[in-house]
């Protein structure tokens, strides 16, 4: 008997497939806001500290977080995307999470500490730090990060991966629809758009070179902590409310800082994007041949 040749995909069934997932993923992220919606008014009302407020608004990814339970319960085929990141090697999961969290502080610090030499900004240590506030962001920014990482490479990606489009455009329609969900975010244009879209595609990248999650999650928490709460920079147009140093703009430059969309909307950030995606890449490439020669 011959053997039957695997058919790739027909340019009509891989827009299907992008489309039916980029449908899937904003539907459960709009089901998720929809049920934030009331309970969010009614946080906004008390009278509780900034800080404690902007933990709480990245808490609101739990409600994102119940919906995927609920499609994963529901959806027995795209259950794997939901459960498998938990299962197999803890150690191998616990180094690309460690690995992670040092990418997203040092990827973050490249761009503000270029910022920060030019004169475009002036980071001084806060006169309060809220301790409490602190230690609970991390906890609250890596379920946000975790979230979206889940939605957007574990399921939208890794669906659309298996299901036989091309990675190269898995990847880029993964990316486009991350960029589409913050591009109602205060202070988004031209710049945050491509910047958004390049660390989409850097986080696909790693997701699909190390086949573990956690990278993604950590580097994407690390990121969004580090210049949210550590250098008191806003986040994706969310400012900062509570943080160990405080910032302020000099002089205008584009480059290095953007002042709605902080560094994530500059030239500078685009830059480490890209150079953390030839790193990724690279490794990818290492790990080929090691695998090759074992």
């Amino acid at each position: 008997m011959s053997a039957i040749k695997e058919q790739k995909p027909s340019w009509k069934k891989i827009v299907e497939i992008s489309a039916v997932t980029f449908v899937l993923v904003f539907g459960i992220f709009f089901i998720g806001t929809m049920a934030f919606l009331r309970l969010n008014e009614w946080l906004e009302s008390l009278e509780i500290g900034e800080g404690s407020l902007q933990v709480i608004i990245y808490l609101e990814h739990l409600s994102y977080a119940v919906i995927m339970v609920l499609y994963a319960l529901a959806v027995k085929p795209d259950r794997k995307y939901f459960i498998e990141p938990f299962k197999g090697d803890t150690r191998k999961h616990l180094f690309y999470g460690v690995i992670g969290l040092i990418a997203g502080f040092v990827m973050n610090a490249a761009c503000v500490l270029p910022a920060v030499w030019s004169g475009t900004l002036t980071l001084e240590p806060a006169a309060v730090v809220n301790v409490p506030v602190i230690i609970a962001a991390l906890f609250a920014v890596y379920i946000q990060s975790s979230v979206e990482e889940f939605g957007f490479r574990a399921f939208m990606f890794g669906k659309s991966r298996d299901e036989g489009v091309p990675v190269w455009i898995a990847v880029l329609v993964s990316s486009f629809a991350f960029m589409f969900l913050h591009s109602a975010n205060d202070g988004f244009g031209f710049l945050p758009m491509i910047e958004l879209f390049t660390s989409a595609v850097f986080l696909a990248v790693s997701y699909h070179v190390f086949g573990s999650i956690w990278f993604a999650c950590s580097m994407h928490m690390a990121w969004n902590f580090t210049q949210d709460f550590i250098f008191g920079l806003p986040n994706s147009g969310m400012p900062s409310a509570c943080s160990i140093f405080v910032s302020a703009q000099n002089t205008e430059n584009l480059f290095f800082f953007d002042e709605a969309f902080g560094v994530e909307g500059t030239g500078m950030a685009i830059i480490v994007d890209l150079v953390g995606v030839a790193v990724i890449l690279l490794v990818g490439m290492l790990m080929n041949k090691k695998r090759e020669n074992a």
